[in-house]
């Protein structure tokens, strides 16, 4: 996809190895608090920094899931931007290329709790800082230690600006559902249903029993 008829999209990004019900609450939360987003872009890695190559199906499968799990959510895309580029992924890189592609960009980067509290071991993470605006999605009883960890953060590194952004609690995984389905459990309700039926037509993760 293009981004040049956007002013501001919200992207997130990971494995989505397989997209699941969490993803799906996190888009429809970042919709719901930022109206100012025009789009919200899903955009899966490559060969994400920090992860086993080896437990992720092919990008063109995630892209296909991704796009049934959101087909009937306005404003949210599907893109293959960072699925291009060969090697490690690397969240500083890929936003670097976009801003350079579309300079009047303006970007707001959907993570999780998690990996706020490990930002600061990103790859060259302080130059994130000029190059988005950082939205926490989290549960909302998390809102008062997640909302001083920010300030935190940001009193030590005052270029940031990052908010927070509650969800409903969802307790799912994609290594929780790549296991069981390794185990021949079910996994109803975990998954969109047009997601369930296309892991099941492709016979996807059959063999991930003990990988991440």
């Amino acid at each position: 996809m293009r981004f040049e008829q956007f002013h501001t999209i919200a992207i997130l990004g990971g494995t989505f190895n397989p997209v699941h019900a969490g993803h799906v609450a996190i888009a429809q939360a970042v919709l719901k608090a930022r109206p100012e987003v025009d789009q919200l872009v899903c955009m899966p890695n490559h060969i994400p920094a920090y992860k086993e190559e080896a437990a992720i199906v092919d990008g063109s499968m995630r892209m296909d899931m991704l796009r049934l799990a959101m087909a009937q959510i306005p404003k949210i895309s599907v893109s293959d931007f960072e699925l291009k580029w060969d090697g490690y992924t690397y969240t500083v890189d890929t936003f670097t290329r976009l801003k350079k592609l579309y300079p009047k960009l303006t970007i707001e980067f959907v993570i999780g709790d998690d990996s706020l509290f490990q930002l600061h071991k990103w790859y060259e993470f302080e130059r994130l800082a000029n190059l988005c605006e950082i939205l926490v999605v989290a549960r909302g009883e998390q809102r008062d230690t997640i909302e001083t960890y920010i300030r935190r953060f940001c009193t030590k590194y005052p270029a940031f600006h990052i908010s927070y952004v509650a969800m409903p609690q969802v307790p799912v995984s994609s290594s929780e559902i790549r296991a069981r389905i390794a185990k021949g459990e079910s996994i109803q309700g975990l998954v969109p249903e047009d997601v369930l039926q296309y892991i099941e037509a492709h016979a996807l993760y059959k063999q991930e029993a003990g990988r991440r």
